[in-house]
């Protein structure tokens, strides 16, 4: 019995992971106002130009890189709303 409630509480424990990393990536970054998006691909276009679009999908990149979900999810934002307006 021990050894099944060990998987059961590691199962638990790498659901609630994934859940959490799920949520950070895809549900969090939408609970940034869309006046703050938009403020940020406004200053990426007046200080990057053409190259704004380049400099999102880097700071994404880094986001995924530093494994930070969240980062990640708001510069994915920034990165659609950018080709949107490019």
């Amino acid at each position: 019995m021990p050894i099944f409630t060990t998987i059961l509480a590691v199962s638990i424990l790498i659901g609630a992971v994934a859940a959490f990393e799920l949520y950070a990536l895809f549900v969090a970054p939408y609970f940034i106002p869309q006046e703050t998006i938009d403020l940020i691909v406004e200053d990426l276009i007046a200080d990057h130009g053409d190259k704004a679009l380049e400099v999102a999908i880097a700071r994404e990149d880094w986001a995924q890189q530093d494994t930070d979900t969240f980062e990640r999810g708001k510069w994915r934002r920034v990165r659609r709303e950018l080709e949107k307006r490019l």
